[in-house]
């Protein structure tokens, strides 16, 4: 399992968590695991390409220069497979987008094996998920709540509703609106998250002004104990704020929140036809013998934090 530490930072829980892989192969609950450090290599390559071969994630047909060659543009293009005329090549091979689909293995990692237990007991908890990419992160959001408890509900709020998600998983409500506003009574929810929402506010046009309005709507809609899960990536754009230290720095701020898991490297599901096949045992711990995943580089901040 990934070895975990105490952390240094900002006003830190003492019982914060640190998360980071150490193997690729990993023991106990982890599987395959691709280290950032192999990205690109050859080995990395050759060690993908056996996997999708075995799982069958890529056609038989596939020959490893076809995957490399592939995976090499796709890179160049960040996420999509495009020839240098703009001719579509395929589907994605591995995935980029950072939506909660794809990032699923970070959020379990996250809340950990004694908040998804207290998750499980209770009778219906309620998650929130602030901004949202479209249907697939509202439904990868509702498999992750499922999997936690069955009697969840997942309320989305977004500035472009999304689709209505339906279907095999939980009690979905979208609301057409600013996360900066919301109308939701105080203490509604045990989950609140984002994903890449940050760099994304529209508000004041004072990024910093916006966050400390984000992190109040959050503060008084968490019931005391509910967590708030921070996921953002890297923004060259506002980096002098969208960074760790900040961030921690406003979101501790007032005092209502404290840190109580932080990833130093995220985990994200590797190909896209595995997204979503983590499973969490009957001791609230999550397991991912069965599916490659891959670290990637948190960017400005990927931790949970709970209102005390």
């Amino acid at each position: 399992m990934p070895d975990r530490k105490e952390s240094g930072g900002v006003d830190q829980d003492q019982n914060m968590d640190t998360a980071r892989p150490e193997t690729e192969t990993g023991f106990g609950r982890f599987g395959t695991i691709l280290k950032l450090k192999d990205w690109g290599s050859d080995q990395q390559l050759q060690q993908e390409y056996a996997y999708a071969m075995t799982h069958g994630l890529i056609e038989p047909d596939f020959t490893f220069q076809t995957y490399k060659h592939l995976r090499t543009v796709q890179d160049l293009n960040v996420g999509s497979i495009m020839s240098p005329t703009g001719q579509y090549l395929g589907e994605p091979l591995v995935n980029y987008a950072a939506n909660p689909a794809v990032c699923e293995p970070s959020y379990i990692e996250l809340l950990g094996q004694q908040e998804i237990s207290r998750l499980r007991s209770l009778p219906a908890p309620r998650f929130l998920l602030a901004g949202s990419a479209g249907k697939e992160s509202s439904l990868g959001f509702a498999r992750l709540a499922a999997k936690i408890n069955p009697n969840a509900t997942l309320d989305v709020i977004d500035l472009k509703q999304s689709s209505s998600v339906t279907g095999d998983v939980i009690q979905v409500r979208t609301t057409k609106g600013s996360a900066l506003k919301m109308d939701y009574p105080n203490g509604t929810f045990d989950v609140c998250s984002t994903n890449n929402l940050l760099h994304e506010l529209e508000g004041s046009g004072d990024l910093e002004e916006d966050l400390r309005q984000l992190i109040s709507q959050f503060e008084n809609t968490l019931k005391i104990g509910g967590n708030l899960i921070i996921y953002e990536a890297k923004s060259e754009k506002n980096a002098a704020i969208l960074n760790k230290q900040k961030l921690l720095e406003l979101i501790l701020a007032s005092g209502r929140l404290k840190q109580a898991a932080l990833l130093e490297r995220a985990l994200i599901y590797h190909f896209p036809g595995e997204n979503g096949k983590a499973t969490i045992d009957q001791n609230s711990q999550g397991h991912y013998e069965n599916v490659c995943l891959r670290e990637v580089p948190v960017g400005a901040l990927c931790a949970r934090f709970e209102k005390i």
